[in-house]
């Protein structure tokens, strides 16, 4: 319910719910939820906690230091913000992490919902695209603004922006390597690769493709899923170049409207400003200030520059590095397939454009990726329940025989699948 609350409702419409001040209604979600377990039920958070101690206390410096920087510095302004992209997100990974703990099929029924959501993204974002304007939120999205000069013409879907729309797709694409079957596999990437095509994403469209070429060469990955998972890219291709999206797409790589030219611009300014943001920050929201002031148009279009200014180097590399760090565990073995560079694609993809650093959905998808990509994942079987066996000696009824030494059994005597020992 969290997850789909956030993909839902664009942070500009959240007012209508929460009023001019308040968080997002999925960030209430999660906060009541913290509230009512760390009352009645502490002993699950500490145990979750206790699972992943490091993790959890470069988090919590992170993310409390980015408060105390905040408080200090006196933009209570700022507090909205970081609530519904940092603390609720944050909060929310710990409780994926405790859903998750022995439950792999609770990390399957996650995954299920975010390739849901983002197959119901896309069929909005198409439907917008075809319509000349998004279906949804069309009051709400005509104050930001963009809206004027591209509204109708790059989908979004439901999400705050088209850039945010693409990092969610992007990141939904290398969890396709945990379905298990090729059709749908093929219909996922399919569906997914178009929708970043109508977000006109540059970015996303070049992970989109590694991704893919992730999902063709990863170890254990059969001939009908290389097949599947190469037909759909023919299909993607196919509609590229002959069809209006490729157009779009072209258009915008040939003309960017100077955005590539404005983060350049922007780590030329950051660069020469960098020593007086190593240790502290101005706060939540001052890189937009200090950004005007240097000449931008709009942001630093970059998380890590942002949170930089706003909080202190110091506290942004923490913040991403813990994400990366938990990213790169999830690339082994024992996790969802697919989950760690999901959680990898993620945090570079935020590095792109102001993403957390502005009211969006990343913040949260970043963290329910990391979630996936943190837990321990053990693929489960068709065949019959696994039996539970006694953790002392099973002693069997012997009838007409002679009684064997008694001895531990293992798991497949418990079946009957060995042979007594003669």
């Amino acid at each position: 319910m969290t997850i789909v609350a956030y993909i839902l409702m664009p942070y500009v419409a959240q007012t209508l719910i929460t009023g001019d001040h308040g968080w997002h209604p999925a960030s209430w979600l999660v906060l009541v939820w913290f509230g009512v377990t760390l009352l009645t039920r502490p002993q699950s958070i500490a145990a979750e906690i206790g699972r992943r101690p490091l993790i959890y206390l470069i988090v919590l410096v992170a993310v409390g230091g980015a408060f105390l920087v905040n408080a200090v510095s006196g933009r209570s302004g700022g507090i909205s913000l970081m609530v519904d992209t940092m603390l609720a997100p944050a909060l929310f990974f710990v409780q994926l992490g405790m859903f998750f703990a022995g439950n792999s099929k609770g990390l399957l029924s996650v995954r299920n919902v975010l390739l849901t959501m983002a197959v119901v993204e896309v069929v909005i974002s198409a439907a917008g695209w075809i319509n000349g304007a998004p279906l949804f939120w069309v009051e709400q999205y005509s104050t930001k603004y963009w809206f004027a000069s591209f509204g109708g013409l790059r989908a979004l879907g439901t999400m705050d922006d088209p850039l945010t729309l693409a990092l969610f797709l992007s990141m939904c694409i290398p969890l396709i390597a945990s379905v298990r079957k090729g059709l749908p596999q093929l219909a996922l990437l399919v569906v997914m690769m178009t929708g970043i095509l109508l977000s006109q994403s540059r970015t996303g469209l070049l992970i989109g493709s590694i991704s893919v070429v992730y999902l063709l060469v990863r170890k254990g990955a059969s001939l009908p899923i290389r097949m599947a998972i190469a037909v759909g890219s023919l299909i993607v291709v196919f509609a590229f170049f002959f069809g209006g999206l490729g157009n779009d797409v072209l258009s915008r790589l040939a003309d960017d409207n100077g955005s590539s030219n404005a983060r350049n611009f922007a780590w030329d300014l950051f660069s020469t400003i960098w020593r007086d943001y190593i240790f502290w920050g101005s706060g939540s929201g001052a890189s937009y200030d200090v950004g005007s002031a240097g000449g931008l148009a709009t942001s630093f279009e970059s998380a890590i520059l942002m949170y930089s200014i706003d909080f202190g180097i110091l506290i942004a590399v923490l913040y991403f590095g813990v994400i990366a760090v938990v990213a790169l565990r999830g690339l082994g073995r024992g996790h969802l397939p697919g989950a760690g560079l999901a959680a990898l694609v993620g945090v570079i993809t935020v590095q792109t454009f102001s993403s957390v650093g502005s009211p969006t959905a990343a913040g949260m998808l970043l963290w329910t990726v990391a979630a996936l990509a943190a837990a321990k994942y053990v693929m489960p079987t068709d065949g019959p329940p696994e039996m539970i066996l006694p953790a002392e000696p099973l002693e069997l009824p012997v009838q007409n025989q002679t009684r064997l030494p008694q001895r531990t059994m293992s798991r497949t005597s418990a079946l009957g699948l060995d042979r007594p020992i003669t």
